[in-house]
């Protein structure tokens, strides 16, 4: 496995697709609806981040606290939250308005050339994704075996993913990513990292 980068925080939607609990979910980040703002707003040189841009209401609120907590590191586009009662706070702030989120803990590593032979263990411990590192979350396993699947991947390596549909070992992931680049031109030179997820909801992580 590579190095770690980050670790941190992500509050995700229930998975729209049965049999996956990655984090191609659409995480809830700091994000502009332009019908929600006033275009006509002046943002001094103090303001920092989307907040400024909500005069008052829930999502100023909450993406002020986001904005607050991010985790700083290599990859600044995932947006991961620094702190568990962060998340907490958050959540309650969202949910009212935009429907129930887990919390999910993730350690996220650069794609090294050699894996690690872990296994994801205990209740709480999701397993692992292989995704982009931020932006739509992208994931090489959704999208390479459930979204339209490749028969080659199905065949090779779909016994090899848990209940939520992840992988439990690092062992498989390179060699996965590789065929999957092969089965999908589109994302040979796209950048992946590796997530390893659990879930916080309960008081773990």
């Amino acid at each position: 496995m590579g190095e770690t980068q980050m670790i941190g925080y992500l509050l995700l939607p229930p998975s729209p697709v049965a049999g996956y609990r990655g984090v191609d979910r659409t995480p809830f980040l700091p994000v502009i609806f332009e019908s929600e703002i006033d275009t006509s707003t002046e943002i001094s040189d103090e303001d920092e981040g989307i907040s400024a841009f909500y005069l008052s209401g829930w999502r100023r609120r909450a993406y002020r606290l986001y904005e607050k907590n991010r985790v700083s590191g290599t990859y600044e586009g995932i947006g991961l939250l620094a702190y568990k009662n962060t998340a907490h706070e958050i959540k309650k702030i969202i949910e009212p308005h935009v429907g129930y989120h887990e919390i999910i803990g993730c350690e996220i590593y650069g794609m090294g050339i050699n894996q690690l032979p872990e296994i994801s263990e205990g209740k709480n411990h999701l397993g692992y994704d292989i995704a982009y590192p931020g932006g739509d979350f992208y994931s090489a396993i959704l999208n390479g075996l459930f979204i339209n699947p490749a028969p080659l991947l199905l065949r090779e390596y779909f016994h090899l993913l848990n209940e939520y549909g992840l992988f439990i070992s690092t062992i498989p992931v390179n060699d996965y990513l590789s065929r999957f680049r092969k089965q999908v031109p589109s994302e040979s030179e796209s950048e992946f990292c590796l997530y390893k997820l659990y879930l916080v909801d309960n008081g773990c992580f």
